[in-house]
């Protein structure tokens, strides 16, 4: 993949920023559910060693353009929020397996706690550039956390939860589902979420105990791995799942939930 150029920046939550990079190919090659390895060091240095790996947030191949969610956590992601506009990144991707959506889907519940809005985002224009319905429950420790809704497409209709009850319900993103006055599992005819690991394996006891049949296909979810070569080859993203071991950075990061062994 060619250099792409950061073109935009700006911070949208405390230590996350969000960049608009010039790369035509990848916005037309991405898929929502995708990633990039990013190359976070200067031209003729290799320290850091290795790559970061960043879902594509938003796609959009008529201005030729991606955006990507980036929270500072390390020195790679330091000095990737640290660039200015004009700059180059140099980036490779598309990689990995993204979310897949049906033409029979009308309903989209859209599930994430935290960071995991990273990949949903580019999910929700696509359904609903499809005539989708989409609902997304969003969740966060704080308000200050939440993913500002002045970014989401006004069509989308949010529920939102915070750990302690600054913004929206005091509550887990999965206790939205839980809900039955709200009735979000029983709307949904397809469901795609993202967060940490023990998240999801909450949100799989809910889709188990909220739907009385559950069939495959119905919940998909992109999991946050750490990665080192992201394409397969150093075998170190492992997750085990119904069908054995499975590389996070080229079997997913999007799997079936029902697939996935959450618990070991």
């Amino acid at each position: 993949m060619p250099e792409a150029i950061l073109r935009e920046k700006c911070q949208v939550m405390p230590a996350t920023f969000l960049l608009r990079l010039e790369a035509p190919a990848l916005a037309r090659a991405g898929q929502p559910g995708q990633f990039v390895m990013v190359r976070c060091a200067e031209g003729g240095s290799s320290d850091p060693l290795l790559r970061r790996p960043l879902a594509l947030h938003r796609l959009l191949p008529q201005e030729g353009t991606v955006e990507l969610l980036v929270r500072v956590v390390g020195r790679g992601t330091a000095w990737l929020a640290a660039r200015a506009p004009g700059e180059a990144l140099d980036l490779l991707g598309p990689l990995g397996q993204g979310f897949s959506l049906p033409a029979r889907a009308s309903n989209v519940l859209l599930v994430a706690g935290g960071m995991g809005i990273a990949p949903l985002v580019a999910v929700a224009e696509g359904a609903l550039g499809r005539g989708c319905a989409v609902v997304l429950a969003l969740g966060a420790r704080t308000a200050a956390e939440l993913y500002p809704a002045s970014l989401l497409p006004p069509e989308v209709e949010l529920h939102l939860a915070t750990d302690d009850g600054s913004s929206g319900r005091r509550a887990t993103v999965v206790d939205l589902l839980r809900d039955a006055e709200l009735g979000l599992l029983h709307w949904a005819d397809r469901l795609m979420g993202c967060g940490p690991r023990p998240m999801l394996a909450e949100l799989a006891a809910a889709v188990r105990a909220g739907r009385l049949r559950w069939r495959a296909g119905f919940a998909q979810v992109s999991l946050e791995e750490r990665m080192a070569c992201g394409v397969g080859a150093c075998l170190g993203c492992v997750v085990p799942t119904r069908k054995g071991y499975r590389r996070v950075c080229r079997d997913g990061p999007v799997f079936d939930l029902k697939e996935l062994l959450l618990e070991e």
